[in-house]
């Protein structure tokens, strides 16, 4: 669906599954708010079609972000995908310090009610059981 050097985005039809990938470091904040942008495009276009539900973050592979960053992803990026429907986000994390402080700090700045519920997990997989018992 969208693909650059530091954002991948797609969707399991099967699953109502949106699906985004960070890879690495992002070189400036341009890079990152343009990913998010596709994303929201891509959400509001598949909403004319089908129900969203869901919403994957992967950052099994990502780097530390600049604290403007993950206040736009918290206060501008994940409440507009909310609008489009998706209820249910779940972030893919590895064991890094630096990308769950990140993730924390997103939250706080998500503040309640966004999503109807969000979750951490280490796998796509243990997240689609999780959607799985939502249904």
């Amino acid at each position: 669906m969208y693909e650059d050097e530091y954002f991948r985005i797609r969707f399991d039809e099967e699953e109502r599954l949106l699906f985004y990938k960070i890879l690495g470091y992002p070189k400036c904040s341009e890079m990152i708010r343009r990913g998010h942008d596709e994303l929201y495009k891509i959400a509001r276009e598949m909403r004319k079609e089908r129900e969203l539900l869901h919403l994957v973050a992967d950052l099994t592979d990502a780097k530390i972000l600049l604290m403007k960053d993950i206040r736009f992803i918290g206060m501008v990026s994940y409440p507009r995908l909310a609008k489009t429907g998706i209820r249910n986000l779940a972030i893919l994390l590895r064991d890094d310090f630096h990308v769950k402080m990140n993730v924390q700090k997103t939250l706080e700045c998500l503040g309640p009610n966004v999503f109807r519920t969000v979750m951490l997990y280490p796998s796509l997989e243990q997240a689609k059981q999780w959607f799985n018992k939502l249904r």
